[in-house]
């Protein structure tokens, strides 16, 4: 993965988003990237499928903005190969099908890597916004910490914007399969796994060097949806590589704009991804951990007499148990 400075004297740094059926939030988390004060940006919108017409409305929204756009199918070309408008601002990369949010993300990734120079990648949940000062004071403090694996912000409600959604990152439970944000200040701003969770930084905010990447190697894929942050900084970790957070830094996201609507898919997700996640980095122990895991969730579906719901959480633990993938969805 190259590592080179342009002329301006400024870092690259490629902004990556993942879109499915979300155009409308996708245009406007790309704006706001756009606005940034921080200049050496190349935005790579992964496109999952969609059937909502976000192509269209993509590369149209790029037309009026006269945003020099560049559109590449990732199934049907060599993008080793191919040409490409390596001037352009924006690359919209086709996967064709809804493989997850981890392999959006590499594809990405793998792009920017045959392609262009990249410093640092800077992950963004595509219902979120910047202010133009967030990617510059990211880059700014990655460029001074060494041995970084992964650097968040501050994270606030895109409603309100005085309420603070997480202090950049959280805490998993593995034997529990439960999650949960940092809500309050924290008088350091490295955040470390304890002997009963371990830290990540949020996947809605990250920003990640290169030479982080090159390291320790892309997402996971047999994450479909969720625990894949908390899976990469696991090895971030124990790789002995710092998580660390950028107080100064600021993102507003709308906290599961892509996911409304589909829970019983989200909680088959974070069933499947929680069990998955112990089965890799606790093998002698994740079959204990199962019964809390699948327990905890289906006492707490019970409450609302919801049978598809309970499924789910029953669908999502077998598909772990038996290391089955995840078939997409179609909205």
């Amino acid at each position: 993965m190259s590592s080179s400075v342009v002329e301006s004297g400024q870092p690259s740094v490629m902004v990556i988003l993942v879109n499915w059926n979300g155009w409308k939030d996708t245009i406007n988390c790309a704006s706001s990237v756009m606005a940034s004060n921080f200049l050496n940006i190349k935005i790579l919108i992964v496109d999952n499928g969609s059937t909502d017409g976000s192509i269209e409305q993509i590369i149209d929204w790029a037309n009026q903005k006269n945003v020099v756009l560049s559109v590449v199918h990732l199934q049907t070309e060599d993008i080793r190969t191919s040409r490409h408008n390596l001037d352009a601002r924006i690359y919209l990369l086709l996967s064709g099908k809804n493989f997850g949010f981890a392999s959006g993300c590499n594809a990405a990734i793998r792009y920017a890597a045959d392609n262009l120079h990249s410093n640092y990648f800077f992950f963004l949940n595509n219902d979120a916004i910047v202010n133009q000062e967030t990617i510059g004071r990211l880059v700014e403090s990655a460029a001074r910490i060494d041995g970084l694996g992964a650097l968040g912000a501050m994270i606030y409600d895109y409603d309100d914007r005085s309420r603070l959604q997480a202090y950049g990152g959280g805490y998993v439970i593995p034997f529990l399969g439960y999650s949960w944000l940092i809500r309050g200040q924290r008088k350091s701003n490295r955040i470390k796994s304890t002997f009963v969770a371990d830290a990540y930084i949020s996947g809605a905010c990250m920003m990640i060097p290169a030479a982080t990447i090159d390291r320790i190697g892309l997402m996971d894929e047999g994450y479909f949806l969720y625990w894949e942050d908390a899976d990469w900084c696991k090895r971030m970790t124990k790789a002995d590589l710092t998580l660390v957070i950028d107080n100064r830094a600021k993102v507003f996201h709308k906290h599961g704009g892509s996911g409304r609507g589909i829970r019983p898919f989200i909680l088959r997700c974070q069933t499947r991804s929680s069990i998955r996640y112990a089965k890799k980095y606790y093998p002698n122990a994740w079959w204990i951990y199962l019964f809390p895991i699948v327990i905890l969730r289906a006492a707490r579906i019970l409450k609302t007499a919801d049978v598809h719901l309970l499924k789910s959480v029953i669908g999502g633990a077998v598909s772990a148990i038996r290391g089955t993938r995840i078939s997409p969805i179609v909205k």
